[in-house]
Order: C-alpha cells, then sequence, then structure tokens
C-alpha cells in the first residue's frame, strides 16, 4: 500500500470512480477491500475491485457498469467515462424535465407553435392561393378575347390577379383572427 497522503475517503473515492458509496462499503465489509485508519488506497482498491468483478453480471449493461464505476474491460473509469455516473444521468433527466418545461412556458406564452398545425395552415393558404390564380383565366376569357389591345389585356390580367391575391390575404387575416378565439373556447370547456 502507499503513504498515508494518498490515501482517500471512502466518499471521495466513490464519487471519484462514479459508484456507490454502498458499493464501496459492501466490499469493505466482505473484505475485498482493507481501510487504513478509516480511508482507503485508491489504487489498490482498483484492484481489488478489479480482481472481485463477476464476469457475467459486469455483461448486463454498460450503463450499469458505469454506474459502478467500472470501465467495460473492468478497469477504472477513464477521463471520458468518469462523468457518467448516476449523477450524470440524473443530471441529463433533470435538463430533461427543464427542456420540457421551458417548452411548455414558451407554448403557453404564444410563442411556439405546434409544427404539424403550422405545415396544414401552410398547406391551406397555398392552396387558397392556387385556387384564387387558377380562377383568373375562367374569369377573364371573354373579356381577354373581347380586346385587341395589348394594353388592355394587361390592365385587365393584372387588375384580376390582384384582387385575387387580395382576397386571400383577407381569407389569411381573417384566419388570423380565428385561432386566438379557439384556445380561449377550449380552455373553458376543459
Amino acid at each position: 500500500m502507499n503513504a498515508q497522503s494518498e490515501l482517500m475517503s471512502m466518499r471521495s473515492y466513490a464519487k471519484s470512480r462514479g459508484m456507490a458509496l454502498s458499493t464501496l462499503q459492501h466490499h469493505i465489509k466482505k473484505g475485498t477491500i482493507k481501510k487504513i485508519d478509516g480511508k482507503i488506497d485508491p489504487e489498490y482498491t482498483d484492484i481489488k475491485l478489479r480482481e472481485s468483478i463477476d464476469i457475467k453480471q459486469s455483461e448486463r449493461g454498460s450503463v450499469q457498469r458505469l454506474f459502478h464505476g467500472r470501465a467495460l474491460d473492468g478497469g477504472p473509469l477513464s477521463p471520458e467515462q468518469n462523468g457518467l455516473g448516476i449523477s450524470h444521468w440524473r443530471v441529463k433527466r433533470e435538463e430533461m424535465e427543464y427542456r420540457k418545461l421551458e417548452l411548455a412556458v414558451l407554448e403557453a406564452e404564444g410563442k411556439l407553435v405546434d409544427a404539424k398545425a403550422v405545415r396544414q395552415t401552410q398547406f391551406e393558404l397555398a392552396r387558397q392561393l392556387r385556387d384564387a390564380i387558377m380562377a383568373v383565366p375562367a374569369r377573364t376569357a371573354e373579356l381577354l378575347a373581347a380586346e385587341k389591345s395589348a394594353v388592355e389585356i394587361e390592365k385587365l390580367l393584372t387588375t384580376e390577379l390582384r384582387q385575387a391575391l387580395s382576397d386571400v390575404v383577407s381569407e389569411v387575416e381573417c384566419a388570423e383572427e380565428l385561432p386566438e378565439a379557439e384556445p380561449d373556447e377550449e380552455g373553458e370547456e376543459e
């Protein structure tokens, strides 16, 4: 065993290896690991833990092995793996819960909308625009056939196209007012 200055407390050793303190205490109670003045030698403990690994148990899953402070090969965790203990996964879960809450707040404030609803609305607007523009030839065919002047034909087409686009814009403005009223009605029904 090493000099007294290199000894670690059980808690700090367990934390540095990403393992549960109770696992370390189990090995001490079992006699696999010896304490020196209430502390443990990290190098000696690493070796003893590596020797006491049950291979079948260690093959149950990499996350479980990481929780117990051992890498996939049974050795101590590398610096990259060292943060992947139970506390790492707890932090990840907390981050996900915070993100869900943040999204719920943005949705309540009206800054976040359902992507499917946006795509549906865009589709409907594009359909309305297409229908309005495609109706122009049918409405203007007789008027255009009677005209001989290119200037008059251009004027008629411009007027009809502006009217069709203006009608679509009016429908969009009316549609923008309706969704604001719908959530209030749904909210009252719940």
